[in-house]
């Protein structure tokens, strides 16, 4: 069960470490000059596509808002040292999930089975026979048996198998951008608060439709080397400040790679934008706001660096309180 809560918290948010024995190429490092003008002119069109770090205000209040990653990398020692200062200066850090939520998180693995397991069936009873092959041959290839993957729920199997073979989730998580704030903000005397309780994922993720869930699955059903490519573009996308370009580029180079149909890929990337990502800056936006009227000094806000761009970003959303964003140094 600590390997699932790991793997969880490490897929919750936008990129992936850079391990040695992984040797993926950065998909938007290979695009055609087509699909280059038209991921260009999508992200023309998306607020805030770049920059991990910004400074909002309004008025004396002040705000930082940090786009992390939850998964370790060393290349995150320069950004975490240039940002500890900012920490220290805070009156609060606010993150997806603190500390004590973590630990409520994994009692709640372990005490509510009901929370990953299903309740009837099993995903070989709801999959084609080729569809289940692939799926136990990938299960196996990331050491998780393919009869305690069955029973398992479609959505947290998907989540599973978008690591690929070649990284270890028990292990990734003990150092990511998340961990490096929160520990700043501990050493320094700065309170830490969670943005959300903790089962707030397992609900959405509980509530997606079923057919969705397995559709989810089976989009993950890709070869090792795909697999790969598909993490280090999301690597370079963070390192690089690009969180918006992960998103347009995948859709402009999902007929090429997904496994699934394309109203089935609309079906999937409308569930992850509209209730992973907007739902949940929708209802961090009041906490961020009343943090900035409880403190007297600044708030850090951290969180993954995909909850950043949009027209249902945290920024954007912190624009149309008022507020004045400008990008800082990372």
């Amino acid at each position: 069960m600590n390997r699932l809560a790991a793997s969880l918290l490490a897929l919750l948010s936008l990129t992936a470490p850079a391990l040695a024995a992984c040797s993926g190429t950065a998909l938007t490092e290979t695009l055609t000059a087509e699909q280059r003008a038209e991921v260009d002119a999508r992200l023309a069109e998306t607020p805030y596509p770049q920059g991990n770090h910004w400074r909002a205000t309004e008025g004396d209040a002040v705000v930082h808002l940090i786009g992390t990653m939850h998964l370790t990398d060393p290349r995150l020692d320069g950004p975490a040292g240039r940002l500890r200062p900012v920490i220290e200066g805070a009156d609060l850090l606010l993150v997806e999930m603190a500390s004590p939520e973590k630990q409520e998180f994994e009692a709640a693995m372990k005490g509510r089975p009901e929370m990953v397991v299903l309740s009837e069936g099993s995903l070989p009873d709801m999959m084609a026979e080729a569809d289940w092959q692939a799926l136990s041959a990938a299960m196996e290839s990331r050491g998780l048996p393919p009869f305690v993957g069955a029973g398992m729920q479609p959505w947290l199997i998907s989540m599973l198998m978008a690591i690929p073979p070649c990284l270890d989730p028990a292990t990734a998580t003990e150092d990511g951008m998340d961990v490096r704030l929160e520990s700043f903000a501990v050493e320094a005397g700065v309170p830490v608060r969670s943005l959300e309780p903790h089962e707030t994922a397992f609900r959405i993720f509980n509530e997606t439709p079923m057919a969705v869930q397995l559709s989810m699955v089976r989009s993950t059903l890709v070869g090792p080397k795909v697999a790969e490519d598909l993490f280090e573009t999301m690597m370079h996308a963070y390192f690089t400040e690009n969180h918006a370009e992960i998103f347009v580029a995948i859709e402009v180079l999902t007929p090429e790679i997904s496994p699934i149909t394309e109203a089935e890929n609309d079906e999937v990337t409308a569930m992850m934008q509209d209730r992973l990502l907007a739902e949940r800056n929708h209802r961090w936006l009041p906490v961020i706001l009343q943090a900035v009227e409880d403190m007297q000094g600044p708030v850090v806000a951290a969180f993954g660096a995909g909850h950043l761009s949009g027209e249902e970003g945290v920024l954007r959303l912190l624009e149309r309180e008022g507020f004045t964003l400008e990008r800082q140094a990372f």
